[in-house]
């Protein structure tokens, strides 16, 4: 006979919420056999889960009002799953950023979560190194373009780190066609001087991977008076692509990119 898997935590949706980075529940029935699986963010565990017996131990890694997903299996293929949301300030995990001239090295301190030692692992873009000294990162641009990394503190948690060498530039309404070169993995912005309410309203995307136009914050944290124009190219890829933008005046404008 098949027995029901019951855990002795769990609301009608499945959702809990806990004010700490450990959490304990029990199976409360099943067929044995039982085994744990998580859910992961850019295949990283967002916990360790280990069952003692009928109890199971999670030790929670991600927060920012994002929890694990823990699913319990039994020898009958049962499933039953909850999800773990901590509210431990400690779990809310800064994303990392740092903008260096082409050739430059910068040391920037970091801190979260569990603490030091840190480790750092590049995930994408070859434009600057980036390693721990008395965790701190260390950065060094070797050219144009964004490098990303993931830095882990010493239980597991993952904080996003960008490293950036970008491309900036101005247009006007004498001047409204713009082309560049530009590589791989690139940032790229551009300063619209004149006119409201800009949007894009074509683009290709043989070699651009996402486009985006709006006000941005200045230093004194207002939305600024003019709009600018986002542009981040492929990992991978060769060609040229063409963004078309028209603001409520009826303006347009237009900026060719080509990765050779």
């Amino acid at each position: 006979m098949t027995r029901e898997l019951k855990l002795s935590v769990a609301d009608e949706h499945g959702f809990l919420t806990t004010d700490g980075v450990d959490f304990e529940f029990e199976i409360l029935d099943g067929n044995g056999g039982y085994t744990a699986s998580v859910s992961e963010t850019d295949w990283d565990p967002d916990a360790i889960v280990t069952i003692e017996g009928n109890k199971v131990l999670v030790n929670i890694l991600v927060g920012n009002q994002y929890g694990p997903t823990i699913t319990i299996t039994d020898s009958k293929k049962q499933e039953a799953s909850l999800c773990i949301i901590s509210t431990d300030k400690s779990l809310f995990i800064p994303g990392y950023g740092l903008y260096l001239d082409e050739g430059t090295t910068y040391t920037m301190n970091i801190e979260f979560e569990a603490g030091a030692p840190y480790t750092i692992e590049k995930t994408r873009g070859n434009a600057a190194t980036a390693v721990m000294e008395n965790n701190k990162v260390k950065v060094t641009s070797l050219g144009l373009g964004d490098t990303y990394y993931k830095i882990r503190d010493k239980r597991g948690s993952v904080a996003k780190f960008t490293a950036q060498t970008s491309l900036a530039f101005d247009m006007d309404l004498a001047n409204n066609y713009l082309e560049f070169d530009g590589v791989n993995n690139l940032t790229a912005s551009v300063k619209l001087q004149w006119g409201t309410e800009w949007e894009v309203v074509g683009w290709t995307d043989k070699i651009l991977e996402k486009v985006s136009v709006g006000k941005v914050l200045i230093a004194t944290n207002v939305w600024s008076d003019y709009y600018v124009l986002f542009i981040n190219t492929v990992d991978e890829g060769k060609g040229t692509d063409t963004i078309t933008l028209k603001n409520k005046e009826g303006d347009l404008a237009a900026v060719k990119v080509n990765v050779k």
